[in-house]
């Protein structure tokens, strides 16, 4: 542990919250401003879920929910994010002002590296 943790634990930790349901949508503006938050992470699989469109992060439907509410809490100077395993996607909403995406899972990036050095295996066969 750092000798000045204590003294910096403050200045140092980032809390992010995690919207996943409509009625956090709704009420997204008056969570991100409580005291502390750090920014807000948008979870489009679970609104998808919450909406009935389980399995469909990328509905339509989704999407027309996340981006006004994003830009709203971005108006309010609270940097948001999401999970979008599409590149292009992930790149048009850091264009429109979302401060941070994650860009893939664990269980994706894993499993297309291994049929990648399956693929790899059987051409050497």
């Amino acid at each position: 542990m750092r000798q000045d943790y204590f003294s910096r634990v403050e200045q140092e930790t980032t809390v992010l919250l995690q919207l996943e349901t409509r009625q956090a949508l709704e009420n997204a503006e008056e969570i991100a401003s409580v005291d502390g938050v750090s920014g807000v992470f948008f979870g489009p699989a679970d609104i998808a879920a919450d909406i009935g469109h389980l399995g469909k992060p990328m509905a339509d439907e989704v999407w027309e929910l996340i981006m006004p509410v994003a830009k709203k809490v971005m108006a309010l100077g609270i940097p948001v994010g999401s999970l979008v395993l599409d590149a292009g996607f992930s790149a048009r909403l850091l264009k429109e002002g979302f401060t941070f995406m994650a860009c893939g899972s664990d269980i994706a990036l894993l499993s297309k590296g291994a049929d990648k050095l399956l693929a790899d295996v059987k051409a050497e066969l």
